[in-house]
């Protein structure tokens, strides 16, 4: 396989300027990233699959050849993918998305619309009636004109012909070389529903020879005949969707000499999988290069990832995950190691970082942040070894074989028997029941894969005692609880088994197949299975603390094609662990991804919070000699000088505002004034005050005002007129600066814009049309933006209110906050509250250690805990190190002289404190959408906590 590379979700997010496109690649080449995904998103201003957005494409398509790096497409304008900007379901209702509903009925209700069935249920079972009847069941369809109908490979070719075809028509020649394919993004049949097509009753009727429609009740209903219809009903359904869907896509790029890459819908559960997709491992069939997609800042258990890694195993693909959106301004790279890390050790190794903004302007900021890119203060510095690390990793876990002797098989065919919209215990309970047994086998550190019946149909085969998928061989086989096997997984087990195949159950044997009863699973010969027996005959590594297998550490293992064993072990954890490694193998030593040097270890390992560490057993290799040394440790005073050049910064979120010339209104958050004047459907003349206050300390002469589109408004500073002199931007091109130092007085301040507040006809169609759906939403672009200003220059903001912290690195400031002189030191562990409340940038820290410089000794500056995403480390003006992974430490012993010893240590922030959210009462969240800086709830929210508070909470920032 090739080297593995990262490829960001680059959002083309406002009107596109070419040059600021090449800049922006040339950028991300710089910082270690290889190629990149056009990502048509929210803000776009460019006419989607207009000339211009053409022409954009080839500049970005040339340009990327000329760095060598990988250009993509992304298949749609917002997401899901699949309908071509509203294209394909404007052709109507044989296109357009379809669900069933329910309803109980009374003799003369008015049926509803697009009725599928009447039914009438009794202690003997049921029947299908002509006429409504008290208590009976309606069984209907709903459309959504707004997404396609994905079973209908119809709409699906005309996706193609609107989307693909378009670019292959101008730039075909470029296909599989500087343009390498397409991101398909979430393609479903819907989001926790009943599927539905009208394609349905005459699929069902040719496949199983019986009438759908008589017998949709028990999709609702746990009566007889339920399991086999569930189970022939969601087959059908899955099996048309990959078809239609998918596979065709997967069929045009490969005619097309271009890849298919992407990830499905919903892919947490098996309850969510049959909502939307009706399984996903089975879909990864048909990708060049599967993907899965994670949220937030956290993991789970294996399940997602191991869906993926299995299938992409089995059939020899590259993977990749699209990840990190929705972590927030404040996630730290030693998190987004972690977030990967959790990911490859399972099998995901090429990484689709969510996102990369074209813009910040606007709602943009908040488009589930991070925007890992330039806007962040620690991209240009600590970017490109991340993604060095991330990639070698990702290319030594491509490279040979993954040893993984059991196959875990994951029971979707149960899980579509218990299947019942109505109630979702049963089906719940089976995914509790699989993922108690996959953290079982990780923790206790077995190798293993999942089988999908879909995949072991069609690259299934018995081997003497093996049971062989695609390219991967297993000679263990585990039926989780199961219900329900396919016919053609009942022939291969009973086949593997006869063979002397070593097959277990967890608590109890299948008996239906295709749900039906079968007698043949009474003959097959099965085992309980026990664990820890199974692990001791394979002699897979063991992992110990204090003699117990540490279930915090987890670990996967490659065979290369010369021999050589490659050991992977991850701390999942955020505390540190030390353990003993016996991998029952010789000649194991440590294996430096970044050196390639190889170090001997007897074993004994000390990882810390999220590190990991890479074995490697081989006879051929040559191991570093020992550093003989002694190593003393460094540390650091609390109190340093802060640089006389660190820019500080105000956020204003709050303003005065006044409509058409009217009263004016007390002080209300931008954004949710912005929601207000939305609310009105129509234009209207707008006036924003805001203030700050300033003691004389404050007074310099780089005071800026930072503001987006100036242009746009009449500004006045303190009843004065003020021209807006553009000098430059600050955190993003569409902040710009100006010098208002001259403006600025002692005391109360005030920054007043008039301007006007207009949208277009379609932005209040989409906002105020009742089961708007998801695809008109993610497009959504407005004209004006209303959004906070800031402040900045050579200060210290003081918070007036009382001071309280809270979890996750939370602190709570009240929201009064005065300008003051610039503070002239900072306790390194308090830095946001020595003045820096609202600080994103590069703080530049300032002190001495004095040093009897001995021989033969190492010095290592260590840091026991970083508040901040990355630090430059310099001694005596020589760049030593970029902390950013835990442990953070450095050996700095050749920079070091006797005596006083120079050393700057510049932090760099994120963006949290400056762009919020600032207004949650539970401070600090890991899970951040748009709706998390608003007072209102979105899907990304926890609705169990107040929305809005108009105090501030910020995040720690220093060292400690």
């Amino acid at each position: 396989m090739s080297n593995n590379i990262i490829k960001p979700f680059w959002s083309w997010n406002d009107r596109l300027r070419k040059e600021e496109l090449v800049r922006q690649i040339e950028l991300m080449r710089k910082s270690g990233i290889e190629g990149f995904f056009m990502h048509a998103r929210g803000g776009l201003k460019t006419e989607y699959m207009g000339e211009d957005w053409f022409g954009c494409i080839s500049t970005c398509i040339d340009k990327a050849a000329e760095l060598g790096m990988e250009a993509w497409m992304y298949d749609e304008n917002g997401w899901p993918s699949g309908f071509a900007s509203g294209v394909v379901p404007k052709r109507g209702i044989d296109f357009q998305q379809k669900k069933l509903e329910t309803a109980i009925l009374n003799k003369g209700d008015r049926l509803p619309e697009n009725l599928l069935g009447l039914y009438r249920v009794s202690e003997n079972g049921f029947e299908k009636i002509s006429s409504a009847e008290d208590g009976c069941f309606a069984v209907y369809y709903t459309v959504n004109p707004y997404y396609t109908d994905t079973f209908n490979p119809a709409a699906i070719k005309c996706f193609i012909n609107e989307t693909h075809e378009k670019y292959y028509e101008r730039f075909g020649d470029r296909f599989g070389k500087s343009l390498k394919g397409f991101f398909t993004d979430e393609p479903q049949y819907g989001k926790n529903v009943t599927p539905w097509s009208a394609l349905f009753p005459e699929l069902f009727l040719k496949e199983y020879g019986y009438s759908l429609t008589d017998n949709l009740l028990l999709l609702y209903f746990d009566l007889d005949g339920a399991e086999k219809f569930r189970s022939d009903f969601y087959n059908m359904a899955a099996r048309q969707f990959r078809t239609s869907f998918i596979k065709q896509m997967y069929d045009w790029c490969t005619e097309h000499n271009c890849r298919l890459t992407g990830h499905m819908m919903e892919e947490d559960t098996l309850l969510t999988q049959l909502g939307a997709t009706g399984g996903v491992m089975a879909c990864y069939e048909y990708f060049h290069e599967p993907g899965i997609d994670w949220l937030g800042r956290k993991i789970s258990t294996p399940f997602i990832p191991k869906q993926l890694g299995s299938v992409a195993r089995q059939l020899s693909r590259k993977t990749l995950t699209e990840s990190f959106a929705l972590c927030g301004w404040d996630v730290s790279l030693n998190e987004l190691k972690w977030i990967m890390q959790w990911q490859m050790v399972n099998g995901v190794t090429s990484l689709c970082p969510h996102l990369e903004g074209y813009s910040l302007r606007g709602e943009r900021k908040r488009d589930y942040p991070a925007s890992v890119f330039y806007q962040l203060p620690w991209f240009k510095e600590a970017y490109k070894p991340f993604a060095e690390f991330i990639c070698k990793t990702g290319t030594v876990l491509d490279e040979g074989r993954e040893e993984a002797p059991i196959l875990l098989i994951e029971p979707l065919q149960t899980a579509y028997i218990k299947q019942n919209p109505k109630n979702t215990k049963g089906i719940n309970a089976l995914q509790s029941d699989f993922e108690r047994i996959t953290v079982a086998l990780s923790d206790n550190h077995m190798l293993y894969h999942y089988g999908d019946e879909s995949i072991m149909e069609h690259f299934g085969s018995v081997k003497n005692n093996k049971l062989v998928i695609g390219k991967c061989e297993y000679d263990t086989v585990i039926m989780p609880y199961m219900l329900s096997l396919t016919e053609s997984t009942l022939k291969m087990l009973t086949e593997f088994s006869q063979n002397g195949g070593k097959l277990y159950f967890i608590s109890e044997m299948p008996s239906l197949v295709n749900g039906v009863k079968d007698e043949r699973l009474k003959r097959l010969k099965a085992e309980k299975a026990d664990l820890d027996a199974i692990k001791k005959e394979y002699g897979f590594a063991d992992i110990t603390t204090d003699g117990k297998e540490n279930k915090n550490i987890h670990y996967t293992k490659r065979v290369t094609d010369n021999g050589d064993r490659i050991y992977y072990l991850v701390n999942l954890s955020d505390e540190e662990q030390s353990v003993t490694v016996n991998t029952n193998e010789d000649n194991v030593y440590l294996y430096d991804v970044i050196t390639e040097k190889v170090a001997e270890t007897d074993g004994k390992l000390t990882f810390a919070p999220y590190a990991s560490f890479m074995l490697i057993s081989s006879e051929t290799v040559k191991p570093e000699k020992a550093d003989g040394r002694k190593t003393e440790y460094i540390s650091i005073s609390r109190e340093f000088k802060v640089s006389e050049s660190t820019v500080n910064a105000l956020t204003l979120d709050f303003c005065r505002y006044r409509i058409d010339g009217g009263e004016w209104q007390p002080e209300t958050a931008v954004i949710i004034l912005q929601r207000k004047l939305l609310d009105l459907k129509r234009p209207c003349k707008i006036e924003l005050e805001f203030s700050f206050s300033v003691e004389s300390g404050a007074l310099t002469d780089n005071i800026c005002l930072c503001a987006e589109t100036p242009e746009s408004f009449e500004l006045l500073i303190n009843g004065k007129p003020f021209e807006f002199k553009d000098d430059g931007y600050y955190v993003d091109k569409s902040i710009r600066k100006s010098n208002i130092s001259e403006y600025v007085i002692q005391g109360k301040n005030t920054v007043t814009l008039k301007g006007e507040f207009y949208q277009s006809e379609d932005a209040y169609r989409v906002l105020f049309t009742p089961g708007i759906h998801e695809s008109e939403l993610n497009k959504l672009t407005y004209d004006t933006e209303l959004e906070s200003i800031y402040i900045t220059g050579s200060f210290g903001v003081r918070a007036e209110d009382e001071i309280s912290y809270g979890e996750r690195k939370s602190i709570f400031a009240g929201k009064h906050f005065i300008l003051t002189g610039m503070p002239k030191t900072a306790d390194i562990s308090k830095i946001t509250e020595s003045g820096f409340w609202f600080f994103s940038g590069a703080m530049e820290l300032t002190g001495n250690i004095s040093l009897n410089k001995k021989e033969n000794t190492k010095y290592v500056l260590s840091i026991e805990k970083l508040n901040a995403p990355a630090a430059r480390l310099e001694v005596n003006d020589q760049k030593a190190a970029v902390l950013m992974f835990a442990p953070y430490s450095a050996d700095i012993t050749e920079y070091l002289k006797n005596g006083e010893n120079k050393v700057k240590i510049t932090l760099l922030s994120g963006n949290r404190n400056l762009l919020g959210p600032h207004h949650k009462p539970q401070g600090e969240i890991y899970s951040v959408g748009p709706s998390t800086f608003t007072d209102k709830y979105g899907w990304a929210d926890d609705t169990s906590q107040p929305a809005w508070t108009d105090d501030y909470s910020f995040v720690e920032f220093g060292i400690v």
